[in-house]
Parts: C-alpha cells; structure tokens; sequence
C-alpha cells in the first residue's frame, strides 16, 4: 500500500480545506510481509480520512495525521524492524543489511501480540537508529524529532520530549537559514516557532512567528493555499500565545 511523503500530504491538506470531509478516518487491517526477515505482520493502514484532520491541535507543533497516530509506525514482531507505514515496504534491497545492524542490538523491547502495545517512545527509538542507518537528511530529521517530542509527551515524559525537540529545533534554525531551502523557509520558521514555544521560549516564538509571517512558501503546485494556510496558523498562534492559550493536549 502506497502512501505519501509527508511534507506533499501538508500541503495536499492545506488545500482540502475548501472541501468536504469524511466522517471519520477508516482503519483497515493488512497483512504487511518485513523485508527484512519475511516475518508476515498484521498491521493496520488507512482506508478514508477527511481534511479536518489538519485542524487539529496538533497543527500548534507543526505534527499532522497521519505522524500523530501510532498506528502509522510499523514494527516488525520477529526482527524489530521499524519504520513508517509508507516507508515499511520500501525497504531497498541494499540497505537490507544496514538496517539488520541497526536494529540486532536493541533490546528491552516487549513481547506483545500487536504491534500497537509497543509504546511508540520505544517504536520510535528503533525508527530513529533505522532511518539513522538510512542516512536521512536535516529536513527528515526536522520532522521526525518533532513527532518523536509529539508522541514522548503523550507518555508523560517531559524530559525525553525536551531533548526531542532541542533537536527539531536546532534542525529548524539551520534549515531557515538554509539559502537552498528559502522556498520553505516560511515552513521551517513556524515550525521552529512551534518548537521554541513547546520549549518554554514564548518571545523567540513570536519573534520568530513574525519573520515567518513576511515569507511566501513557494515550493509545489500547491503552494499558495499551503502558504495561506501557514498564514491563517501564525495568526492564530500569535493571539493563543498571547493568550496564554495555546492547546497543550497533544491528542485530537
């Protein structure tokens, strides 16, 4: 099952807004082989959804749906291989064995039925030495300590959260600064807003806010309801900072 990259699905998002939604997300179970090791697991994947899902709280850490729900994160239950539902089976043959070293080492993981009874603080712990072994750039890492410090912080562990997101935030100032990147620039700096604010660095954040609210993100067919809906965001979390009201549940 084909998903989608994530930063394309943000954007796609922005744009479903002027339309109508489903009911609901529809969760189906398929049978997913490991590329690994060939164990057959039984997972589950997603059938419909609808763009309120953008309109979550989750939108003030800049983490959407699909990051925001644990069932996207795969985990093999013979050789632990774990890994985003849409990069799962994408595993390319060659990095067959990086990955088998990443992951022979790791222990501590328990022994459950389904995959979902791993917490995902220890899912995502073997996701990060897989991707590390995949040598994934500054703009995947930007993203995934960001869902990691997500996902910590529905564990109640408000330390390891901090350290998580210190990352996407030092990740977020070089990709802002990045001339190569200044298509997204407008991206990276709510991001970064969003991350200086969960770090307890309200006037940073609406520093920072203020200088994303002067970019145009322009990178994607799609780019200007993207960078109108970033717009509408800062506005929004300009006024809840201010408020003091920016939502902390991190559940939708």
């Amino acid at each position: 099952m084909k998903l989608y990259r994530p930063s394309r699905w943000l954007t796609l998002g922005c744009y479903l807004l002027i339309a109508a939604t489903l009911a609901a997300i529809t969760i189906v179970d398929v049978k997913v082989k490991c590329p690994v090791c060939g164990a057959v697991n039984d997972f589950h994947a997603y059938a419909s959804w609808g763009s309120y899902v953008y309109s979550w709280p989750s939108k003030f850490q800049m983490v959407f749906w699909p990051h925001t729900y644990s069932s996207s994160l795969y985990i093999c239950r013979e050789c632990h291989y774990a890994a985003w539902m849409w990069d799962f089976k994408n595993l390319k043959p060659e990095n067959v064995a990086k990955v088998q070293k990443a992951v022979s080492g790791i222990s501590g993981l328990p022994k459950v039925n389904k995959y979902e009874e791993v917490p995902m603080s220890q899912r995502l712990s073997v996701a990060e030495h897989v991707y590390q072994a995949l040598d994934k750039d500054d703009v995947f890492w930007s993203q995934f300590y960001r869902v990691q410090g997500y996902h910590l912080a529905a564990e109640k562990k408000p330390e390891e959260a901090k350290q998580a997101r210190s990352k996407a935030r030092d990740l977020l100032n070089k990709l802002a600064g990045d001339p190569k990147q200044a298509a997204k620039k407008k991206e990276y700096l709510v991001s970064l807003a969003a991350m200086q604010h969960f770090l307890g660095d309200d006037a940073s954040s609406l520093e920072t806010l203020s200088k994303a609210k002067t970019e145009v993100f322009a990178d994607g067919k799609d780019a200007a309801g993207y960078n109108q809906y970033l717009n509408q965001l800062v506005d929004e979390y300009v006024l809840k900072i201010k408020s003091k009201s920016v939502p902390e549940d991190i559940n939708h």
